[in-house]
């Protein structure tokens, strides 16, 4: 799970696309606590979190040297502030990866141009880019270079201006990221991908491996999927349509594969910037979205925004907090864990141990020599749960295109539930099941698979 914070002045102007022509100094955040940013995300059990630099506003957080559009023209702490140093910092402190959110669109730079040609510096890369690309991958280079360890750099592909297109060079973006920052994760350029909604659910089959059309940097440049199933497809009921379908791999001539999981955004509040009117999302809401999104094969990116303090709102803070509660009281026991299994079909070179119920060891897995498999386990007496929790080992890719969960129950085998991909983690809510051994059949694969944990919780929907 990843939290996302927007600020910036659109938090001032109660708008959630800035308009490019508004004022640094309504930029006022007078008590800011990043810190308090930071720690109710790790309270919730988020691993990184990522803040909007610069929104398509054009405003930046930081004082930028290549324009005066930033923290330094407005009177907020007599232009001196620093609203990216104090957020970095503060997640650092609080156990936290650092992201960092870039809009490629920018309306103030489109208005009133004013990159700065900045001299004192020594040159280190150079590539062969238009005024506004300039402008962009020096900022790109600020960041990445003063601002310590960045885990995520977030490319947001919207574009507020109808009718005004920019010719975008994502390739260099890509390299020159990958040349300061070899570890981090590019969301929209070459790493991740939108899982195309922000409703907060992802796709029912959620595979990471796509189909893409082009190769080399004319992928990069901006990846497009092959087949008919695009990005932001969905059908009338709301589900996303799969992109890395077999259909699609074998039917729409993809010229390259990529690993390319999916996150899920989706705000606690109907904008993505706080705007004082609106009210957050309650926890049960959020625990659904857990569900649709870590429990199907994405990362989790929750919006909490900021308010004109600088302050998360205490409403939201509860929110989340009554989320974590719901969800560690579910999670903390798995009931699995002494499970012994008492058969399995087929055994193969790698087979089926107790440690498949280890869900605190992903390294282990079972890996027939077939494309199905079952195994079946004891519970060691009557146990009553409705949650499954089944993992990959995904360090040999995701494989996994279908699968059975069964019950042993009054005697007899009842099967209940089925899905389709697993991936690093599928999360099945059920309903209660008292049984006394279960059974896993994995139905198809993709050239064999490797299953690495299977989970049984019992869990409640509300705090109790």
């Amino acid at each position: 799970m990843i939290g996302f914070t927007h600020f910036g002045v659109n938090t001032y102007t109660g708008l959630e696309i800035g308009t490019g022509d508004e004022s640094p100094n309504i930029f006022q955040p007078d008590k800011l606590n990043t810190t308090q940013w930071a720690q109710t995300f790790k309270k919730a059990g988020f691993k990184r979190l990522i803040l909007t630099t610069k929104h398509h506003d054009g405003f930046c957080l930081w004082p930028s040297r290549y324009t005066a559009h930033s923290v330094k023209s407005s009177s907020w702490r007599n232009g001196t502030g620093n609203v990216v140093k104090e957020f970095v910092n503060s997640v650092r402190e609080a156990g936290l990866e650092v992201g960092l959110y870039l809009s490629p669109a920018d309306i103030f730079q489109s208005k009133h141009p004013d990159p700065v040609q900045y001299q004192n510096k020594s040159i280190f890369y150079t590539f062969t880019l238009d005024d506004y690309n300039r402008y962009y991958m020096n900022q790109l280079y600020e960041l990445l270079t003063e601002y310590g360890k960045i885990s995520e750099v977030w490319f947001d592909g919207f574009n507020p201006l109808a009718g005004v297109s920019e010719t975008l060079q994502r390739h260099d973006w890509a390299t020159l990221s990958r040349e300061l920052c070899p570890d981090c994760t590019l969301f929209s350029l070459i790493d991740s991908r939108w899982v195309g909604t922000e409703k907060g659910f992802a796709r029912e089959t959620e595979w990471n491996t796509i189909p893409l059309l082009g190769t080399g940097d004319q992928s990069l440049q901006y990846y497009q999927f092959a087949g008919n199933e695009s990005e932001d497809a969905s059908l009338p009921d709301g589900t996303l349509l799969p992109l890395g379908s077999d259909y699609n791999l074998t039917h729409a001539n993809p010229q390259q594969l990529r690993w390319m999981p999916a996150e899920t955004d989706v705000s606690i509040r109907p904008g993505w910037f706080n705007h004082q009117d609106e009210v957050p999302k309650n926890a049960s809401t959020l625990n659904d979205i857990y569900y649709n999104s870590v429990g199907r094969n994405t990362v989790w990116l929750l919006n909490i925004p900021p308010n004109t303090l600088g302050l998360l709102n205490d409403t939201d803070v509860a929110s989340v907090e009554e989320f974590a509660s719901i969800r560690d009281a579910t999670f903390k026991k798995n009931l699995a864990s002494k499970a012994s299994i008492t058969s399995i079909s087929p055994k193969g070179k790698k087979p089926a141990s107790k440690t498949l119920f280890d869900t605190d060891n992903l390294d282990t897995y079972w890996h027939p020599d077939s494309l199905t498999g079952s195994v079946e386990a004891s519970l060691g007496g009557k146990t009553t749960f409705n949650r499954v929790v089944l993992q990959e080992n995904i360090k040999f890719g995701q494989r996994v295109e279908n699968f059975t969960v069964s019950a042993m129950a009054n005697g007899r085998w009842t099967n209940i539930v089925n899905g389709t991909t697993i991936g690093y983690k599928r999360i099945l809510r059920i309903d209660s099941v008292t049984a006394s051994s279960i059974r896993v059949t994995i139905g198809g694969s993709r050239n064999g698979f490797y299953l690495a944990s299977i989970g049984l919780y019992y869990g409640n929907d509300r705090a109790m």
